[in-house]
């Protein structure tokens, strides 16, 4: 018929000619009969419209596309401008195993539809957020090694790229298809024999690149499992490179030299790194708390243990500690709300970390380990209330009558919490009617102050019972004082100019779990409901104060009328919240005797007692460039002892 498209010519018809695909170097030993992948691991994803049309009729276009497409797959991880020149066939490629893709996927087509999002890039946001700051995700600097199937094969095999492997970050086989990001996670339970756990190698062997710093987490250990060489599972030991540390095995990493110790030798052959700080021996007691430093100009999150600090920010790197990104981030605020749980391991991880990560403790500055969000200062002490206002208010009664009934205590000022060493210039204001001026009267309180981790729900008091669920820790307070201007102003609503000028902190946070629980005193008249207390203890810490370097009074902790539960259920039955890096203080600690007061105020009578310093002269109240040290020590857990550490500051003159 005329115009017809009938083939007249004779023969048979023939379907065209399909051009033979040319199968990957990875496909190759499964096309051979060898270990591989059973099935081609990418399946397309095409664009709707009429490239989808053509490539169901065979179009001549259609197959072009495919075989420029096939070309520059296998150069997609090399950059951008490559995956851009994929991207313009019309076509993606999505992995159909485990293991994720190596670009972002499209936003169009079957996979948007069927559920998958569109990118990663909200997966990505939120491992940032996690890791306290922005993933590492730079192109891949090569397809083929970044691409790496693991021992054990098709079974157990999965991608793991090195550093550098790009938007598709860390696959792994919980999230395929979703990003495929591997999120950080605490391990399930810290094994038994208290050895590092094995984890997958980091890159191939021969890559000329660092290991992840995204912490991970580890795979559980089979000792003498299935596939396994030197009980590691899913890895052999020729995956890691020499001379690279190997970070599931601590003990064999702490042998090698350190890069600095490498470089030294050959510079002065025959020296050898020396021993580094020993940890305190079994009955000496030494600081064990959380702090942050300044070592080299670089800031640090550090777990202090006698007298050597070890870097807890370097470790998470290395993957010894889950702190489960919180110890890149300059502060300990993060790690405080992670809650008990987390705490517990932590703790039990940094206690078996191996000695090249200590550092000396006077090769360190230490900085304000917290970010402090809220200050209150409570009045808890029997005996400082007696003595004050017997000094403050002769002829009257030295306990105002709702003192037994609440535990007192006011709003201080978070911004001016410095830690221990920060110099303290004198304050002025008003010392009376028309008086203005540099205080005369500077004085110190020796307190404990307790450090907020979990935050609570606003609206909801927190009870007596649930200290230790928020409460991490405790560290020294010093709250300077200057009490010619707090006597003056103090009536009716309580001080204010005259003690928020400093708040000195001691610069390492001890754990609640590491102090004893003793009997606290007990109350009359019988207080509140929501301050009764099913079991009522406090803890047994003693401080010492001196004063130029000569102790002058030893103030006991366990005395105190109001304990830190009823404090903290004092502090939130308004329905207020607290949050993490709260601080709430003990107020001033002073015992029945003279000589375990807890100020100057009380130690000199108000001034009217001078006391005899050697070397010094004598003191009624701190003169300029007077030192202040108040020392801690608590009974541990153990039946030990536990040093608290100390907060020290020196008077500087006022500033003109």
């Amino acid at each position: 018929m005329f115009g017809s498209r009938v083939n007249t010519a004779a023969g048979r018809l023939r379907p065209p000619r399909r051009r033979r695909r040319r199968v990957p170097p990875r496909e190759r030993p499964a096309a051979r009969g060898g270990q591989g992948p059973s099935a081609a691991p990418f399946r397309v994803v095409r664009r709707p419209g009429r490239s989808a049309a053509r490539a169901r009729l065979g179009h001549p276009a259609a197959r072009r596309a495919g075989r420029r497409y096939r070309r520059l797959r296998d150069r997609a991880g090399r950059g951008h401008r490559h995956r851009r020149a994929a991207r313009r066939t019309g076509r993606r490629a999505v992995r159909g195993r485990p293991g994720g893709d190596r670009g972002r996927q499209t936003r169009r087509g079957p996979a948007a539809r069927g559920g998958r999002p569109a990118r990663p890039a909200a997966a990505v946001r939120r491992v940032a957020r996690l890791c306290g700051g922005t993933a590492d995700l730079r192109p891949p600097l090569r397809a083929g090694r970044a691409r790496r199937r693991a021992p054990g094969g098709p079974a157990g095999g999965r991608q793991v790229p090195h550093r550098g492997a790009g938007r598709g970050a860390v696959p792994h086989a919980d999230r395929a298809g979703r990003g495929d990001l591997r999120v950080p996670r605490p391990r399930a339970a810290v094994q038994a024999h208290r050895r590092a756990a094995p984890r997958d190698p980091a890159h191939r062997p021969g890559d000329r690149v660092h290991p992840p710093r995204l912490p991970q987490r580890a795979r559980r250990h089979h000792a003498g499992g299935t596939g396994c060489r030197g009980g590691r599972r899913g890895c052999h030991a020729g995956d890691h490179r020499s001379g690279t540390a190997d970070r599931g095995d601590p003990a064999a990493a702490a042998r090698r030299p350190s890069t600095v110790d490498q470089l030294r030798q050959l510079q002065c052959p025959g020296t050898r790194p020396g021993p580094g700080p020993a940890r305190p021996a079994a009955g000496n007691p030494g600081v064990t708390g959380y702090g942050v430093f300044v070592h080299k100009g670089r800031t640090r999150i550090g777990y202090r243990t006698g007298d050597a600090v070890f870097d807890l920010t370097a470790a998470e790197r290395e993957e010894l500690v889950d702190g489960l990104g919180t110890f890149q981030n300059g502060a300990l605020n993060d790690f405080l709300a992670l809650g008990p749980p987390q705490w517990t391991v932590v703790a039990q991880q940094a206690a078996q970390l191996p000695d090249r990560l200590c550092v000396p403790l006077d090769e360190v500055e230490p900085v304000l380990p917290f970010r402090v969000a809220d200050y209150v200062d409570f009045y808890s002490s029997e005996h400082h209330a007696a003595n004050v206002g017997r000094i403050f208010r002769p002829g009257q009664p030295p306990i105002l009558p709702n003192w037994r009934h609440l535990p007192v205590g006011y709003h201080g000022r978070a911004g001016t919490v410095v830690v221990s060493g920060t110099p303290i210039v004198r304050p002025s204001g008003q010392r009376g009617p028309g008086d203005v001026g540099p205080s005369q009267r500077l004085d110190i309180e020796a307190e404990l102050g307790f450090v907020v981790g979990v935050p609570s729900q606003l609206g909801k008091p927190v009870p007596t019972g649930d200290l230790t669920s928020h409460v991490f820790g405790v560290v020294l307070v010093n709250d300077w004082s200057a009490r010619d201007l707090q006597s003056w102003e103090y009536q009716p609503l309580g001080p204010f100019l005259g003690k928020s000028f400093a708040t000195s902190v001691s610069p390492w946070i001890v754990p609640l779990s590491e102090l004893a629980r003793v009997s606290a005193p007990e109350q009359d008249p019988p207080v509140a409901e929501y301050l009764t207390e099913a079991d009522r203890y406090t803890f047994d810490v003693e401080l010492t104060v001196e004063w130029n370097g000569v102790p002058v009074t030893r103030p006991p902790f366990r005395d105190l009328y109001w304990t830190p539960a009823q404090q903290l259920a004092h502090l939130t039955v308004n329905g207020a919240s607290v949050r993490t890096g709260d601080l709430f203080a003990s107020g001033t600690i002073s015992g029945p005797r003279r000589d375990q007061v807890g100020s100057f105020l009380e130690l000199t009578e108000g001034g009217r007692e001078p006391v005899a310093l050697s070397g010094s002269g004598t003191r009624a109240f701190l003169a300029d460039g007077d030192s202040v040290t108040i020392r801690g020590r608590a009974a541990g857990v153990n039946g030990g002892v536990v040093d608290l550490g100390a907060v020290e500051g020196r008077v500087v003159p006022l500033r003109g």
